[in-house]
């Protein structure tokens, strides 16, 4: 499995455009903005390819902890989001420095303290002037009063880079064009070792939308590897698995919270909106060069052996090993943790219900006979993996 960490952060910057219309593309558009002004500069590669990777992640923060962003308002109105996207990117491998910059993303020029590099001081400078300029909208008259703010929120280096070509440029993003730098700038290959830090922190953005989805992915994640182990399956599809698992609701960043924390029942209209889930997690995944066992295990954690799932309606001999493993994790993980309208299920509830599916063709016999032999083991692992997210979800969110 080869991916390039470029690739996997487009996928991942592109995910948040689903939690509102109003954002669709600005992460996208401040990356292309930031690295042509940076590029202006004359920076080294090195310094453009983390400018583009903070850029495409800048504003991770906001959206880990808000219901629905409907406007770009929070970019001035709520800066506390660039610490704690700080916080969420920092921990992932490669992406030390990016996070540092992001943390700064929203920190004038002459409140930027004299211990950060000059070099990252510079390079978080101009991502806030992409930023101003994204969400000015390329407004001619925005761009005049940016310059009149030279030597308080921008350098005067940076801004010696707003010129009306970057107006161009950003007609030209907001028109529809993709850009050129992701595929000019020197990539890395994450190694596979490191591919579970990557998803785990960005499943914190899936789940931490809600306090009752706080925990959900990493539960999946390792009620999965644990049955993976369990059927035999080797460590490679046992670690395609857990980040399988970390993955899987990616589709739910397009269900507003206020259905996910609903606490009486869907109405059809909502149901639907659920149900669109799993499709948009295979658009998503499917779009990031060696994802492809990922995406498929991920995004049919909904479909049903007796092909009454969904999105496609699969049929048993169209499902894999790894994909019948994750139903089973998402309904065991589902049925056992706390939701808005029940508390969690006890072990003969759960079993009784997963026995039921069973029986009725919905999920696989073998790997819920495998549950129901081993059920302590593996609920204590879920129980402890999901003690430390909430442990995670709380101290990010206070």
């Amino acid at each position: 499995m080869h991916v390039k960490i470029i690739d996997l952060m487009v996928g991942i910057s592109g995910a948040l455009d689903l939690i509102s219309p109003e954002v669709v593309g600005h992460h996208r558009r401040t990356a292309e903005i930031a690295t042509t002004l940076a590029h202006s500069l004359n920076l080294p590669e090195k310094d453009l390819g983390d400018l583009y990777l903070a850029a495409l992640l800048h504003d991770i923060g906001a959206f880990s902890l808000k219901s629905r962003i409907d406007a770009l308002d929070f970019e001035f109105s709520d800066i506390r989001h660039a610490e704690l996207g700080y916080r969420l990117v920092a921990r992932v491998p490669h992406l030390q420095r990016p996070a540092r910059l992001i943390r700064l993303h929203h920190t004038p020029w002459n409140g930027i303290g004299e211990d950060v590099p000059a070099d990252e001081a510079l390079l978080a400078n101009i991502l806030n002037l992409a930023d101003r300029v994204d969400a000015a909208d390329g407004q001619p008259e925005h761009i005049d009063r940016l310059h009149r703010l030279s030597g308080t929120v921008f350098s005067p280096r940076t801004l010696s880079t707003l010129t009306r070509d970057i107006l161009i440029l950003h007609h030209k993003l907001g028109s529809g064009s993709k850009g050129s730098w992701k595929d000019t700038l020197e990539d890395t290959i994450i190694p596979q070792s490191e591919l579970l830090d990557f998803a785990d922190a960005f499943s914190h953005v899936i789940d931490f939308r809600s306090r009752f989805t706080a925990t959900h992915s990493c539960g999946v994640a390792e009620t999965a590897a644990a049955l993976g182990r369990l059927a035999g399956l080797s460590e490679t599809e046992t670690r395609t698995l857990k980040l399988a698992g970390l993955l899987h609701d990616i589709g739910k960043l397009a269900v507003p919270s206020e259905i996910i924390e609903k606490k009486g029942g869907l109405t059809d209209s909502e149901f639907e909106i659920v149900r669109s889930h799993p499709g948009i997690c295979e658009t998503i995944l499917s779009g990031i060069s060696g994802f492809a066992d990922i995406s498929h295990w991920a995004c049919q954690h909904h479909e049903r052996l007796n092909g009454r799932g969904y999105p496609h309606g699969l049929l048993a001999s169209q499902l894999s090993t790894g994909s019948r493993i994750m139903a089973v994790a998402d309904v065991f993980t589902a049925l056992t943790e706390d939701r808005p309208y029940r508390a969690g299920m006890s072990k003969s509830q759960a079993l009784e219900v997963l026995g039921s599916m069973s029986t009725s063709g919905f999920l696989d016999p073998t790997h819920v006979s495998l549950l129901h032999k081993h059920y302590e083991n593996i609920d204590t692992i879920r129980v402890e993996s999901q003690s430390v997210a909430m442990k995670r979800f709380c101290s990010l969110a206070a």
